[in-house]
């Protein structure tokens, strides 16, 4: 083996090892215990924050609108949506991933999505209807 050769081969090492140290483990916690991290500002962590949520979990969504036309009533109740299978979200400067297994090695199958629409009739009026559709993940 050439001496260049060896000196690619340590450098491409030195590099894969020295990024692998760069990167520290994230943080873990079960959703329920989500008061160890009061406090914390997770704009400004530079480990990612991976949360787990279990079957009957509840999760709030708060839910508001801006603009010059309209705006949501102060406050608004949080809409509370329930955990069906345990599931992982992970958090960071990177943006929110969500798992199965906990591993982000299984990438989504279908992504989310997020629809507006807006609707007359005579029983209800005139309704405005959101909806938001998580990624899915193969099982």
């Amino acid at each position: 083996m050439s001496s260049f050769v060896r000196l690619v081969s340590f450098a491409f090492a030195a590099a894969v090892l020295s990024a692998c140290a760069a990167s520290p483990p994230p943080v873990r916690v079960r959703a329920a215990d989500l008061r160890a991290l009061e406090g914390l500002d997770l704009r400004t962590l530079e480990r990612p924050v991976v949360v787990e949520l279990a079957p009957g979990d509840t999760l709030p969504i708060d839910v508001g609108v801006e603009g010059d036309l309209v705006r949501t009533a102060e406050p608004t109740a949080p809409i509370v949506v329930t955990v069906r299978e345990r599931f992982f979200v992970e958090i960071s400067k990177g943006g929110i991933r969500t798992s199965r297994d906990g591993t982000f090695r299984d990438a989504a199958t279908s992504p989310g999505s997020l629809a507006f629409g807006l609707g007359l009739s005579r029983e209800r009026g005139l309704r405005a209807s959101l909806s938001l559709r998580m990624p899915a993940h193969a099982r």
